[in-house]
């Protein structure tokens, strides 16, 4: 019998964000964001790298911040300082991006983007060193980009990341044969035995975390039904899960006009969200159909309320933290938490105000919400 089986690609240094970010091509022509942060390089050999929109917004926040500091704090200022070269440190090795390809049986070679962040040894703590590899599965048929902001975020706080693409998104590749398979699947397969292989392949035994993010959410949850992997993901962490609740694509896509519409009252915030356009390099001809079948098959299953919550389960003593805020209206995920209200392990974090992209906006406010969360 063939078994899945897999290949770590080497990282390739890259000079900038390899997926098209829409928000970037607003910039040039928002005067007001590109007068805050106007397009910056990371000086170094042996190539410069590009700042992406994200890592300029970050500097601005840090600029203002540096301004306001009176003149009398030097300390403070050169902390400040000192923090935006760790954050450029961090974003250069956010673009050391490789790929993984796992060979499935039937289905045949699937390769994702692969990004395995440590972070810088001034950010590591006695505490940070004795936790285990997060692992990171952005949201539906996403690479690396729409994640970036939260995966480098952890790195600041000394945590190591590895995020896993899907085989469909921009960067990726894959095959009819999975696409197939996809479609006629009611669950999230084959995309859960590719995320468990690719696992398996990047972390081969010791103890994991596992986070995910929107429709990485019911992935992960499926994952967790596995009694293999329930003995080595010691805490789990889902933001805004996907397949939380019926409902039909008429109500998801009024639910993102209303997410669209929410970042009215905070576009000072909007530069952090990469909405992903497409891949700045061609993409092969005949991967457009396949990919765009996998993606449609995807949205079917966003829309029907996973089989899988309540059987959700980590090491013991382990936490599944559920963050959830009460206007996503696209995924609808706090209202999940009846769903998982007698799994001892699940804690159900709900935002008042937070919609369906707040922890990848806002992540520096929303991990501290979830470490407290795996303390309590």
């Amino acid at each position: 019998m063939n078994e899945a089986h897999g290949e770590l690609h080497p990282p390739i240094q890259e000079t900038e964000v390899p997926e098209r970010n829409l928000l970037e091509r607003f910039d040039r022509l928002w005067y007001l964001v590109r007068a805050a942060t106007h397009p910056s390089r990371i000086p170094g050999e042996p190539r410069e790298i590009n700042r992406s929109l994200l890592n300029r917004n970050v500097r601005a926040d840090l600029l203002r911040r540096y301004y306001e500091l009176p003149k009398t704090d030097p300390d403070g200022r050169k902390r400040i300082i000192a923090e935006a070269h760790i954050r450029d440190e961090i974003a250069r090795r956010y673009l050391n991006q490789g790929e993984i390809t796992v060979n499935l049986p039937d289905l045949g070679p699937q390769t994702s983007r692969l990004l395995i962040l440590d972070p810088p040894e001034s950010q590591t703590t006695l505490e940070t060193e004795k936790k285990p590899p997060i692992y990171l599965i952005p949201s539906i048929s996403a690479d690396i980009d729409p994640v970036g902001g939260l995966a480098q975020e952890l790195a600041f706080m000394g945590r190591k990341v590895v995020v896993i693409g899907y085989p469909e998104s921009s960067l990726g590749r894959t095959t009819a044969e999975f696409a197939d398979k996809a479609s006629r699947s009611p669950n999230y397969e084959p995309h859960v035995t590719f995320f468990k292989c690719a696992l398996r392949q990047v972390a081969p035994e010791g103890e994991i975390e596992l986070w995910a993010d929107s429709t990485g959410g019911p992935i992960v949850s499926e994952i967790l039904n596995d009694q293999a992997f329930q003995k080595r993901v010691s805490q789990a962490v889902l933001f805004s899960p996907a397949s939380s609740v019926d409902q039909s694509r008429m109500e998801l896509a009024a639910g993102l006009a209303y997410e669209i519409g929410g970042f009215s009252g905070m576009l000072g915030r909007l530069p952090a969200y990469s909405l992903v356009w497409g891949r700045k390099t061609p993409d092969l001809p005949h991967q457009d159909k396949i990919k765009s079948a996998i993606f449609n098959a995807q949205l079917d299953k966003v829309c029907r309320k996973a089989k899988s919550w309540q059987q959700m389960k980590v090491k013991e003593g382990g936490k599944i933290v559920i963050w959830a805020g009460k206007n996503d209206r696209l995924t609808r995920s706090y209202e999940l938490e009846q769903e998982v209200s007698d799994n001892p392990q699940v804690v159900f974090l709900k935002e008042e105000q937070g919609l369906h992209v707040t922890p990848l906006i806002e992540p520096q406010r929303i991990l501290r919400d979830i470490s407290a969360a795996q303390k309590s």
